[in-house]
């Protein structure tokens, strides 16, 4: 498996690869390069104990979703600035935006390891100079011409493996007809494999469907990747919720897009099913639901809820308007220093009073 990984060494973004117990199992030439790290000194080693990001307990939540579900993270410079600290001419460490996600672990089925794609978004011209080395490199190779080629055609073989058993649907469209589709997708659809080529896919699509395959179009016009829910038709129209991810590529040298596919409807018939039970629940009188975050009360106002805030909400039940204090265990908590010397203070006024008790 990790001869397959030697594609990622011709790509212009930083690749590292770590399995579900953070250990590194693939290091790529730009994080040597960035980092001064050889392969061999890092892979196999716990991410979490060589960088300090991955001990961050909300990236730690974020990456449980990509071991457990394979689902995409995106950790985005504005907010994380780096995740692997690489130094830079003239800044302290190179800006990065990081896009995770998921392959099938070969060792463990239930578990994905997760995939960071590190892209340098320091200064655009170091880009276009890596490109030019990137350039260089494969020009030197023509020597060893017909063993690249057959390492390309196993890595190839390898790759569309992966996305063959996806569990995302992948399609790829050229002059708004599917020209390529994996299982997963065949399965979402219910297509067998000769029927799911060459379809248009605005006739898979529900008419009232909110995005149209132009819509996408003119999006990607402007945009890198474009995310959006869709709606779209089986071999039995019968109505499929998805959520797609669509971004431009080259396929078989033409211009094409790429949408990966994830099948919703289970989910959005879940919520729906939960929506009608808290609605009939509410209704009834038998339940109140608070807000979880902003702690606002739901109230039934015939076919919407409306959220109240609950100090108005107690207000409207009891005719009694709420005032706030603290309690001793909230006191000491928040406010350990002058709860000690409030309770200080406290025990002093208590002794002497007993003293003057005392002399009386």
């Amino acid at each position: 498996m990790v001869n397959s990984f030697d594609l990622f060494n011709k790509v212009s973004t930083g690749i590292v690869i770590i399995n579900f117990n953070y250990q590194i199992v693939f290091w790529n030439n730009i994080l040597e390069r960035w980092t001064g790290l050889n392969h061999k000194q890092i892979v196999g080693k716990i991410a979490s104990e060589e960088f300090e990001k991955f001990r961050d307990v909300t990236i730690q939540i974020r990456l449980e979703s990509v071991f457990n579900y394979g689902t995409p993270v995106i950790l985005s410079s504005q907010i994380h600035k780096f995740i692997i600290p690489c130094s830079y001419t003239g800044h302290e460490i190179r800006y990065q935006h990081t896009v995770v996600t998921s392959l099938q672990d070969p060792d463990i089925e239930s578990k994905y390891l997760a995939i960071f794609s590190i892209q340098d978004v320091t200064d655009l011209s170091e880009k276009a100079s890596l490109y030019k080395n990137i350039f260089k490199e494969v020009e030197s190779q023509n020597n060893d011409l017909e063993l690249a080629k057959q390492k390309l055609q196993n890595s190839n073989l390898s790759i569309q493996q992966i996305v063959e058993y996806s569990r995302d649907a992948i399609i790829i469209i050229h002059d708004n007809s599917i020209v390529f589709c994996n299982s997963s997708f065949r399965n979402i659809m219910n297509y067998k494999l000769e029927e799911s080529y060459h379809i248009e896919f605005a006739k898979i699509q529900n008419p009232e469907s909110p995005v149209a395959i132009e819509n996408i179009i003119e999006f990607l016009d402007l945009l890198e990747s474009y995310d959006t829910p869709l709606e779209l038709l089986d071999i039995d129209k019968k109505i499929i919720y998805v959520e797609g991810r669509f971004r431009k590529i080259q396929f078989d040298g033409k211009p094409s897009i790429l949408g990966i596919i994830r099948d919703m409807t289970e989910k959005i018939q879940l919520l729906e099913l939960l929506y009608n039970e808290d609605k009939k629940s509410i209704g009834s009188g038998n339940l109140v639901t608070m807000c979880a975050s902003c702690h606002n009360i739901k109230e039934d106002k015939k076919d919407n809820f409306n959220w109240t805030k609950i100090d108005d909400y107690v207000k409207k039940l009891t005719g009694k308007s709420i005032s706030h204090g603290i309690c001793n265990t909230c006191f000491e908590e928040e406010y350990p220093e002058y709860y000690k010397r409030f309770v200080d203070k406290h025990k002093k006024n208590r002794g002497e009073g007993d003293e003057k008790n005392k002399k009386s």
